[in-house]
């Protein structure tokens, strides 16, 4: 958790200044009168109210948008653990495949234990990444002679192709997938609805206090919610690695039953 916050100071920064603003707004407005009359203040509260709804739907859509993301690389770390195991399976089918079913578990094993933690500090493991170059170059000598082993193989090619699929799909997850202007659309949405409290008043402290606490609360958690989502594999929604050690139980399995 604590790397979160290190990860993400702005996110910090943006509660803490949007909070000491608010709060300078509540009491600024509460101290002097308004320079508008009420005819002009309820028109710029109807116009915040718009803008309002405007944001919200913009954040909305912002987290559903990234938790259907983050289920689909959920999916997909299932598919590429799944494809390992069965090529795997496969490769006893073939001569001379031994090193290949090492390379395999090796790999499966250097994923869950170097790889993830690189991920969750948004890197990448150059362990991994050589293992993985050695499965397909050990694939790629393979010399099939007997046509069901040139069936065989043809689906191992295959199966290493959309590993190669789901596994540069999983390291592109890894530094988040929101660009840069939308994080600004997004904190300049907060500011905007800050400023927009100035003039939202029903003329009572307690009822103006609960709703502009409840609204930069109810904000304040979509934010979080928009930034744990936008890393899979960062804190604190990391996906698990247990997938890959998962694999790694199954292939020792097929190995002690034949």
């Amino acid at each position: 958790m604590m790397h979160f916050w290190a990860a993400n100071a702005h996110f910090a920064l943006v509660v803490l200044a949007g909070s000491a603003l608010a709060l300078c707004i509540f009491r600024a407005r509460n101290r002097r009168e308004h320079a508008l009359d009420m005819g002009q203040r309820n028109l710029l509260a109807t116009n915040f109210g718009f803008f309002t709804t405007l944001y919200t739907f913009f954040l909305g859509f912002a987290v559903m948008t990234l938790w259907q993301n983050y289920s689909d690389t959920d999916t997909k770390l299932t598919q590429e653990t799944d494809l390992l195991v069965v090529e795997y399976r496969l490769s006893h089918s073939l001569k001379g495949t031994d090193k290949l079913r090492a390379l395999l578990q090796e790999y499966a094993a250097v994923v869950a234990e170097d790889e993830w933690p690189a991920m969750n500090l948004g890197k990448g493991s150059s362990k991994a990444a050589a293992l993985y170059e050695d499965i397909w170059r050990e694939t790629s000598s393979l010399r099939p002679q007997k046509m069901e082993d040139q069936f065989v193989y043809s689906i191992m090619l295959n199966n290493l192709v959309e590993v190669n699929k789901l596994r540069h799909f999983r390291l592109l997850q890894v530094n988040g997938s929101l660009y840069p202007p939308l994080w600004v659309i997004l904190y300049l949405g907060v500011g905007f609805t800050i400023i927009g409290f100035y003039f939202a008043s029903v003329e009572n402290k307690i009822s103006d206090g609960v709703y502009i606490v409840t609204t930069l609360v109810m904000i304040f958690a979509n934010l979080y919610i928009v930034i744990a989502l936008d890393r899979p594999f960062g804190e604190p929604l990391c996906l698990s690695p247990d997938r890959f050690l998962e694999s790694l139980q199954a292939m020792r399995a097929i190995t002690a039953s034949l």
